[in-house]
């Protein structure tokens, strides 16, 4: 917890320094590297956990709490980057969002870690999570086709100031998705994570 709330930190100070100095590349810059950080760190802590045969829950209850701080690493962004740095109006929306979808997933690693401490798996809940990545997937499929596909993201030549919260959303959607994507492919379908993965 401690290691992520550092890399909350520093991520948080890349990402609206270079709102504010680097302009568009660095912001990309900044984005991917906290983004290939936070993905580092779900993979590399699922995969320990799957490894040294942790419970069914203690597994979910990780990767959604990797989940959360990357959803809260975009929604105080988002807020930082706006209140200080530059203007767009429409951004408060995007980070109430951000904010509410990381507090939901840290309630939902909360839930899944107590299951794990008490000893148990709860298969509701771990289905529950499983759908909740599926659709979290597809969300963040989408994002980033729509970033890509639409004229009016700017993200290289700005015109706008929504350019930085571009930046911002297709770096959380791809690392949202790459934490995601792992999730899947190392779990057996029912919850439960797949041996040897």
């Amino acid at each position: 917890m401690l290691l992520a709330m550092v890399v909350l930190g520093l991520g948080l100070a890349a990402t609206t320094v270079m709102a504010g100095q680097g302009g568009p590349v660095g912001l990309l810059i900044a984005t991917a590297v906290v983004g290939l950080v936070w993905a580092g760190l779900a993979v590399r802590e699922r995969t320990q956990l799957l490894h040294s045969a942790a419970r069914k829950s203690k597994v979910a209850a990780a990767t959604a709490r990797s989940m959360g701080f990357v959803w809260l690493w975009g929604a105080l962004g988002l807020s930082i980057t706006y209140l200080f740095i530059l203007k767009w109006h429409e951004w408060w929306q995007f980070a109430l969002a951000f904010g509410v979808a990381g507090v939901l997933s840290l309630a939902l690693s909360f839930l899944l870690e107590r299951d794990a401490a008490a000893g148990r798996d709860d298969a509701a809940m771990l289905k529950l999570a499983r759908y909740l990545a599926i659709g979290q997937l597809a969300g963040m499929a989408a994002a980033v086709i729509g970033l890509i596909i639409d004229p009016d993201k700017e993200i290289f030549w700005p015109n706008e100031g929504d350019w930085a919260a571009n930046i911002i959303f297709l770096g959380g959607a791809l690392t949202l998705a790459a934490i995601t994507i792992h999730a899947l492919l190392t779990d057996d379908g029912a919850g439960a994570p797949k041996v040897g993965a």
